[in-house]
């Protein structure tokens, strides 16, 4: 039952954090974190590769299939209509932190959600196929 979960976990957490090519313009999201010095760890060194890992943290651009129309409607929707009922022992683990990015690009705003772990396991132990860090922060472009 735990690879049936971590399986689908997983699968999520890549539609997360892993821009789809149909739904947000990954080149205009890559080129705002690369222009400004404090979200450059948001972009991976490698294009093949879903997070920056820097020490015990991970970073990726997120994306979903339909962006999120705003950043509010996506800090309201996430915790309490995604993450809580879909994986309650990893809701109830981890510390959830939204960060408004004031400047957007172009066709963006972006929110940065950072999921935390303090109880001494990793994110590997409840996604399979995720790194080996207690935190995970991600970049989430909301349709301007």
């Amino acid at each position: 039952m735990k690879k049936v979960i971590g399986i689908f976990m997983m699968m999520v957490f890549m539609v997360i954090f892993v821009t789809t090519a149909f739904a947000v313009d990954y080149e205009e999201v890559k080129s705002f974190c690369l222009e400004h010095y404090y979200l450059n760890k948001f972009v991976p060194a490698n294009e093949s590769d879903r997070y920056n890992i820097v020490d015990d943290d991970a970073y990726g651009i997120g994306g979903f299939e339909d962006p999120i129309k705003t950043w509010d409607e996506f800090i309201e929707w996430y915790y309490p209509e995604y993450l809580a009922p879909n994986w309650p022992e990893f809701a109830e683990d981890v510390d959830v932190e939204f960060y408004h990015v004031i400047q957007g690009s172009e066709n963006y705003d972006y929110v940065i959600v950072e999921l935390k772990l303090n109880n001494g396991k990793l994110m590997s132990d409840y996604v399979s196929g995720e790194p080996d860090v207690t935190r995970i922060s991600g970049i989430v472009p909301c349709k301007k």
